[in-house]
C-alpha cells in the first residue's frame, strides 16, 4: 500500500485580517492577506490614503487625498507577528474564489475616487477592509491584540 503524501493543494489556505499598530499601538490599520498552505503571502489588500502625486500617506489630511484599495502581490505590510484574525481557512480554490470577490470590490472602490476623510475620521482604510470582508461574505472578526482606536472598522465604503 502506497503512503499518503500531502500535496500543497490539500494544505489549507487562509484569508486573514491583520492589524498594523499605529501611534504606539493605540490605533490600528486593518488589511487583508491571502496566505498559501505554507503561510507565505500570496496577495495583500490595503486601504490607503493616496496623495495627488500618488504617494502613500500614513493618514489622509490634505483635500486632494483619496481613499484607494491597493492590491499587491506578496507582502507589503504583513508580518506573522501582527495581531490578526483568520477569516477563512480551507481549500486553495475556494480561497482564490473568495479573494477574487475582494479584488473585484477593490476595483469598484477605486472607480469611485473617494476622498480620504480628514485624519481618518469616517470611512477610511479600515472601512476598505470591512467592505472587502463583507464582499466575500465572511464574518468580520476582531484581530488578536486589537488597537484601542479602530476608526472606520465595520463601516462599508460601498
Amino acid at each position: 500500500m502506497a503512503a499518503m503524501v500531502s500535496t500543497p493543494d490539500e494544505t489549507p489556505w487562509q484569508i486573514v485580517m491583520a492589524q498594523l499598530p499605529l501611534a504606539f499601538g493605540l490605533a490600528g490599520h486593518n488589511f487583508l492577506v491571502l496566505l498559501d498552505g505554507n503561510a507565505y503571502v500570496v496577495s495583500e489588500v490595503n486601504g490607503l490614503a493616496i496623495g495627488r502625486d500618488g504617494s502613500v500617506r500614513a493618514v489622509g489630511w490634505r483635500p486632494g487625498d483619496r481613499l484607494r484599495a491597493v492590491v499587491s502581490s506578496g507582502a507589503c505590510y504583513y508580518r506573522a507577528d501582527l495581531g490578526q484574525a483568520v477569516l477563512y481557512a480551507g481549500p486553495r480554490q475556494a480561497a482564490m474564489d473568495l479573494w477574487l470577490k475582494a479584488e473585484e470590490k477593490a476595483c469598484a472602490i477605486n472607480t469611485l475616487a473617494l476622498k480620504y476623510p480628514f485624519l481618518g475620521c469616517g470611512k477610511n482604510s479600515n472601512s476598505v477592509a470591512s467592505t472587502l470582508i463583507h464582499a466575500m461574505g465572511l464574518p468580520e472578526c476582531q484581530p488578536s491584540r486589537s488597537a484601542v482606536i479602530d476608526f472606520g472598522r465595520g463601516m462599508l465604503v460601498v
